[in-house]
């Protein structure tokens, strides 16, 4: 029998993460704000399974994000918390003139992907802000 909420030590060991771990989703809005019981402790819906495990899988894949020199969303993620910020834009604008880009044959859109690039690395900046505020709660 299926549980109606799981507490969130229970989630983490289902799911193979510290409840550190789920505390970072939920601060980050990858998870809903779970719900919470009389006693204070944090209520998740059985679906947050699920929903963490997509979130592992996509942690555990390299999402490309430009084709030509290599770049995924983990690198960008990666170098913005290092450094809080990202140079994968103005590497690959530097790369363009002098003729490196491809993406007519490796992007699979077969166009530029620097417009997508920026969008995600905006998206990850605003993430990094969000996920490394001081905690409300």
């Amino acid at each position: 029998m299926v549980p109606s909420v799981l507490r969130i030590g229970a989630l983490a060991t289902q799911c193979g993460v510290s409840i550190d771990t789920i505390r970072y989703y939920e601060r980050c809005k990858l998870l809903p704000r779970a719900g919470r019981s009389r006693g204070g402790f944090r209520l998740f819906a059985p679906d947050a399974v699920e929903r963490i495990r997509f979130i592992k899988q996509a942690q555990e894949d390299p999402i490309p994000i430009c084709y030509c020199f290599g770049h995924t969303v983990a690198s960008a993620r990666e170098e913005i918390a290092r450094t809080g910020h990202s140079t994968v834009v103005a590497r690959i604008t530097a790369e363009i003139p002098a003729g490196h880009c491809a993406c007519e044959v490796k992007n699979p859109a077969g166009s530029c992907c620097l417009g997508d690039v920026s969008r995600v690395v905006k998206t990850l900046l605003k993430e990094h802000v969000l996920c490394t505020a001081p905690r409300t709660t």
